[in-house]
């Protein structure tokens, strides 16, 4: 059964999916927010090695912002078909 965290730190709510074996990071917030990211994290008794997978709805800055930190820090981008072109024209 999937366990829907919200993960509001700033203005954007953000979700994480958790499941069994894999979970999902539904958008972020601004970048430069990643300190007040880790600490939502941690209040939730998470860490960032429990993020598999981070999907950005759209690609406005308050939704994608932390989406290159994450991805350095091990986290998979998910793309939609739909959001290709857009992805690959940046």
């Amino acid at each position: 059964m999937t366990k829907i965290i919200q993960l509001k730190y700033g203005n954007t709510k953000c979700y994480l999916l958790k499941e069994t074996k894999k979970n999902l990071l539904i958008d972020t917030d601004w970048a430069a927010t990643l300190p007040k990211f880790f600490q939502k994290l941690g209040r939730k008794k998470l860490k960032v090695q429990d993020i598999d997978y981070l999907l950005i709805t759209h690609y406005h800055p308050d939704h994608m912002g932390l989406a290159t930190d994450l991805m350095n820090l091990g986290i998979s981008l998910v793309v939609l078909d739909c959001q290709i072109a857009l992805y690959s024209s940046k």
